[in-house]
């Protein structure tokens, strides 16, 4: 199995306990012209100060092999086996389930994160998930992100899979974290003792669409999402849940979120933001680096959200 590796004694001292040891596995459908977006994903990768397999799962294995000997990094390629025979487009987005369910069992990761190529994940993002992760799975809750693209009217930041705003004020799915100076909200580093006693509460807020291309879990959140329906190919096609968006594709992913969401809430995810300045918090975004639908938002008008603009509802 291809892994990166760093010092374990750095990894104990520096990372996260959910990031000491990460399975990241990557759908990537064979097309040269999507090269670029596989090796920004693998370069991401290679930046993570931690202990990382990765994996990608291809329909045209021995091509993508010959590509990653000369790129040099090290990467195991799984043959897609399509073994129930779909015959649709995007049946290779299903085929990482086996891959993580076979670790899962194993028992070796703390984290598992599925994505397809062309998602953008950096290092200091995964940290400040694994910091949330930690105080929110107890709850109940899981910690998400939100994918954005670039404008191509004026390059703002666009919100790519929540258009509708939120009004802050009457708007109830939000969780507040109090802080009383607990490990669990510390960042990377040693210096605890002077750190803790300014830790902040934390705030988050459920997206009124929660779909983020991609899913991250704890190793406690998949052996429980492997005991769900949702797990399963056939049951996740026929459920129904409240996103009309999540149509065969998205549903690979987008259905984790629906596993045993709390009370009064549509999933478990959600997204770290600032009460006061009525802002996301940046170390949440994911970008999508195909930058493929922005292209079609135009401003003024209907399209993509301004991420600056998410908490601009109306406070009438």
């Amino acid at each position: 199995m291809a892994r990166l590796r760093i010092d374990e004694k750095h990894v104990s001292m520096n990372v996260p306990r959910l990031l000491q040891h990460v399975l990241l596995v990557i759908s990537f459908r064979w097309d040269v012209q999507k090269l670029i977006y596989l090796k920004s994903a693998l370069y991401n990768a290679h930046q993570y100060q931690t202990s990382v397999a990765i994996h990608v799962v291809c329909d045209e294995a021995a091509a993508l092999r010959h590509v990653l000997h000369t790129w040099e990094y090290p990467v195991t390629v799984n043959e897609s086996q399509n073994l129930d025979n779909d015959t649709n487009t995007f049946s290779l987005l299903w085929e990482h389930r086996g891959i993580m369910q076979a670790a899962a069992m194993s028992g070796l990761y703390t984290t598992y994160i599925y994505m397809e190529d062309d998602t953008g994940l950096r290092w200091s993002s995964l940290v400040s998930w694994a910091l949330d992760q930690q105080i929110l799975e107890p709850l109940g809750f899981s910690r998400g992100f939100y994918r954005t693209e670039i404008s191509p009217v004026d390059g703002a930041t666009m919100m790519l899979d929540t258009t509708e705003p939120i009004n802050l004020t009457t708007y109830n799915r939000t969780v507040t974290v109090e802080s009383h100076g607990s490990d669990l909200c510390l960042p990377v580093t040693s210096d605890r003792a002077s750190i803790s006693t300014i830790c902040p509460n934390k705030h988050f807020v459920q997206l009124k669409r929660t779909f983020m291309g991609m899913w991250i879990a704890s190793h406690t959140e998949l052996l429980n999402w492997i005991q769900h329906d949702f797990w399963h190919k056939a049951q996740s096609l026929g459920a129904v849940v409240p996103d009309p968006l999540l149509d065969y594709p998205e549903r690979t992913t987008g259905l984790f979120a629906y596993v045993d969401p709390p009370t009064g809430f549509l999933t478990r995810s959600v997204v770290p933001y600032d009460p006061e300045r009525k802002v996301l918090v940046t170390t949440a975004e994911i970008s999508h680096e195909r930058n493929g639908y922005s292209i079609y938002s135009t401003e003024p008008g209907p399209g993509l959200r301004r991420v600056a603009d998410v908490f601009q509802a109306s406070e009438k």
